[in-house]
């Protein structure tokens, strides 16, 4: 039966067995975490294979899984995810021959292996991830990347060049089969396993050379080449006087009123152009060009809300033209994301563009059998836009899931169809009285949908860095292999969103206490996003996770994943006070109930005198200790899990 439905994987698995010859002697290494799942005592965390047995062992490892498992396999319930966030070309790239012999790196052959990470070394490490607890693979966009003004060497995931067609660098050249074939088969793996798969799309935007302009300009905004040129080549956002930002902000936050909504300067507005005659390709530039010999071009996209927000300038993706509308033919916030009324009520929708938007979910279930979708900034698509991907995606899978990017939770969010939103934690986490109010919320059972645990994602700091150890390195963007981070607040995180009914959320390179974040989108100060330049992050260019640190929070995860399994179902939370910037809860269901003590200050006593233990400590992190009978002593970031009745 397995043969039977994994026909992609059958496929992948017979052009391994036919390449066993031609590579028998090519020489490849891999993470020791990879085949063990443990770090090596002698710190050789390096393991020396066949690159043609190493896959195939790992493949084969994936079936005996499925054929001893599948019986007692069970429906999937959203409060049992354990969500690992895969970049795919960062999250398994590894410099496979660093570690090889002289004569082993000269063979020619090596140069048909990609360093960078595959769908193919992906399957391998689904073994890993079933260590972890993993049942859910996030994905970040895999589909085809622009060239045009593309940042790094690779170019961002998210300027898509192609919404339906995936990025032929995450396959595997020694192997012989298309990006298809290789997805494919890896969304098979993952059936095997019992992990889902959850795509991320984006909607409202594209690459600045996206393979749609040429034939439908008119889903695109233009802007005049040379009035550009005078400026400083980038379209800039447009700019509002203080007194006028502050309405904008109150009018859209505050009343939520879209009407009449203040526009930019007319300097601005006049940059933009109506539809050109004709469009070309100049040197893999798109040129709109008039009958007046006068040119325009798509223009780069920016931070659209609030209006003055200072992220730096998307250089390679542009917004989709979603109204047409000949009043509001520019780029702003009033007209790609917060709709003026007057847009939507005297404009008209691009029908054909919103069906192609509405047909990608379809399309890739259709052909991959893909379980979800994280849908990116869909609070900024037009309700009935969004309304209609959502529905379409249901009609063809009933159980499918919807992910929202959204860093508020809220209702609206469920009745929209969302089964969970990113939510708060990346940014409150590191916050005792922002954390306190969460509890809270979880005590009174506010919150109307589920959201993501996690103390980082990929436009985040990397959690190692939030308290790191010596401030002096703060200034080091070479961190990968500084031992002075802080692996405390990882263990303290995952600890309490284990304990927590959130969503645990693994970004890669979390578990190996990673330091180099993958952008600098969000919660960065200027100096931190001056630090890194595209060529140092891993969202637009070659680049490694820290496989072969000589710790890793692995045992800690897998740990943590079967205290929440004995909490499943529902949870009643509990707000303990044990004294100020000390976070304490207690989490049960009806069989079981776990005390969490944590210290954001710095050393403290905790009294837990009122409390009779079912047993003894379960876990007190490094550089806290117990001073009595029923005192602990908690390090700055110290915590402790107890079982208690």
């Amino acid at each position: 039966m397995i043969q039977q439905q994994n026909k992609n994987l059958n496929l992948v698995k017979e052009k391994l067995v036919n390449l066993q010859d031609k590579f028998k002697d090519c020489g490849y290494s891999v993470p020791a975490l990879w085949l063990n799942f443990a770090l090596s005592k002698t710190g050789n965390n390096v393991v020396k294979v066949n690159p043609i047995d190493f896959f195939l062992n790992q493949i084969n490892t994936i079936e005996t899984f499925a054929i001893k498992n599948s019986p007692i396999q069970k429906d999937f319930e959203i409060a049992d995810a354990i969500i690992y966030n895969s970049f795919i070309r960062l999250n398994t790239a590894f410099d496979y021959t660093k570690f090889l012999s002289i004569k082993e790196r000269a063979n020619p052959q090596n140069s048909l292996f990609k360093k960078t990470g595959t769908f193919l070394k992906t399957i391998s490490i689904l073994p890993y991830l079933k260590s972890l607890g993993v049942n859910v693979l996030y994905l970040l966009p895999i589909t085809k990347i622009g060239i045009d003004r593309k940042k790094g060497n690779l170019g961002s995931c998210y300027a898509i060049k192609n919404h339906y067609q995936l990025d032929e660098n995450l396959s595997e050249p020694f192997l012989g089969l298309s990006a298809d074939i290789e997805f494919a088969a890896l969304v098979e793996s993952c059936r095997l396993m019992g992990i889902k798969v959850i795509l991320e799309f984006v909607f409202r935007t594209a690459s600045i050379d996206n393979d749609l302009i040429p034939e439908h300009p008119d889903w695109f905004y233009w802007v005049d080449e040379q009035k550009l040129l005078q400026t400083s080549n980038k379209l800039l956002p447009p700019t509002f006087e203080t007194e006028t930002l502050q309405k904008i902000k109150a009018k859209v936050e505050i009343d939520k009123d879209f009407s009449n909504l203040s526009v930019p300067n007319q300097n601005y507005i006049a940059l933009f152009r109506d539809l050109p005659e004709k469009v070309i390709l100049n040197k893999g530039k798109f040129i709109g060009q008039y009958a007046d010999k006068t040119t325009a071009i798509v223009p780069n996209a920016f931070a659209d809300w609030p209006p003055d927000d200072k992220q730096p300038i998307w250089d390679d993706v542009t917004y989709l033209k979603l109204y047409n509308n000949p009043e509001f033919n520019y780029i702003a916030y009033n007209t790609v994301r917060m709709y003026d009324n007057e847009l939507i009520k005297n404009g008209e929708v691009q029908q054909h563009l919103w069906d192609y938007l509405e047909g990608i979910v379809p399309f890739y279930i259709d052909k991959f059998s893909i379980n979800g979708v994280m849908v990116d900034m869909g609070h900024a698509l037009p309700k009935k836009l969004l309304e209609n991907i959502i529905n379409k995606a249901k009609e063809k899978s009933k159980d499918f899931l919807f992910f929202e990017e959204n860093f508020s939770v809220e209702q609206k969010s469920k009745e929209k169809g969302f089964n969970a939103v990113v939510g708060y934690l990346p940014f409150d986490i590191y916050n005792y009285s922002k954390m306190k109010a969460i509890v809270q919320h979880f005590e009174n059972e506010d919150f109307a949908i589920s959201f993501f645990g996690t103390p980082e994602n990929h436009n985040t700091p990397r959690t190692t860095k939030r308290f790191q150890n010596n401030a002096n390195n703060s200034d080091n963007k070479n961190t990968r292999y500084n031992k002075n981070y802080n692996s405390n607040f990882s263990k303290f995180c995952f600890a309490m969103i284990a304990l927590m009914p959130v969503i645990p959320f693994v970004h890669n390179g979390f578990e190996l206490f990673e330091q180099i974040p993958v952008n600098t989108g969000l919660d960065f100060t200027s100096a931190e996003q001056n630090q890194f330049t595209p060529s140092d992050l891993a969202l637009f260019s070659e680049s490694y996770l820290n496989w072969l640190n000589t710790e890793n929070l692995n045992e800690f995860i897998r740990y943590f994943v079967e205290i929440r399994k004995s909490l499943l179902g529902k949870k009643n939370i509990e707000l303990i006070d044990l004294g100020e910037n000390v976070l304490s809860f207690s989490s049960q269901n009806k069989y079981v109930k776990y005390l969490f003590v944590g210290n954001y200050a710095e050393k403290q006593t905790i009294d837990l005198s009122n409390y009779i233990f079912a047993n003894n400590l379960m876990l007190l992190n490094e550089g806290s200790y117990i001073q009595s009978e029923k005192k602990i002593i908690l390090q700055k970031l110290g915590f402790a899990v107890f079982a208690v009745d």
